[in-house]
């Protein structure tokens, strides 16, 4: 009987502990242009929680699973445009000069 419950639970074994192997390292998710393909689940290792606003990109919802959080983030974007030729040859006409910011602040549960 024991002999069954120990190869169920080396059969089982790589289901409960994720896709990781154990020759594969996991490592920390790099940020992405695009934020949404960003994935954070690798930060439940408290291991890999090396810089300063790691706690605000994994949020754990439930203790008994770990792919359960929350990720809060914010993209600051800027531009500054310059127009040469705002007055078409006008004298006395200032350029036109802006700085365009966008500022987005985003969450995401999975």
């Amino acid at each position: 009987m024991k002999r069954r419950a120990g190869l169920g639970l080396a059969v089982l074994w790589p289901l409960l502990a994720g896709s990781v192997h154990a020759d594969e390292q996991v490592t920390r998710p790099a940020i992405k242009a695009n934020r949404w393909q960003e994935d954070w689940s690798a930060l439940q290792n408290p291991a890999l929680r090396s810089q300063p606003l790691d706690n605000l990109k994994y949020i754990p919802l439930s203790s008994a699973d770990p792919f359960s959080y929350l990720s809060l983030g914010a993209t600051l974007r800027e531009r500054f445009e310059m127009n040469d030729a705002s007055g078409f040859g006008v004298r006395d006409v200032k350029r036109d000069r802006y700085l365009i910011q966008r500022f987005q602040v985003h969450a995401t549960c999975t």
